[in-house]
């Protein structure tokens, strides 16, 4: 298993989870495109070079995060993580909490 670092997490102007990985570029086109054949939702945003949610209805953010992490790791063999590098932009502090909560990570 691939272990890849979280460079960004941040919530796009439509209200779209965007969660950028650290990648090289084989995988950005060959590999993360392959993330929607779990057909949750979760796509691969190549515009924002970033695995993407839909607007959240049902689902909070922190549900999101955890589907794009399980998917991540059952369909392209990658294990996302956070770290204290890993920036947050348009994100309220609670979502914040409740994504570090459902990865299980200490505080960012």
């Amino acid at each position: 298993m691939r272990r890849i670092e979280v460079l960004r997490i941040s919530i796009s102007t439509t209200g779209n989870l965007l969660v950028r990985p650290q990648s090289t570029e084989v995988e950005r086109k060959r590999l993360f495109p392959h993330i929607y054949r779990m057909a949750t939702g979760t796509f691969w945003n190549e515009e924002e070079a970033s695995f993407s949610s839909p607007v959240p209805k049902q689902w909070s953010y922190a549900d999101w995060l955890r589907d794009i992490a399980h998917c991540a790791r059952s369909e392209l063999g990658v294990d996302l993580y956070l770290s204290e590098r890993t920036l947050w932009e348009n994100v309220a502090d609670t979502d914040r909490e409740e994504m570090l909560e459902a990865l299980s990570m200490p505080d960012a």
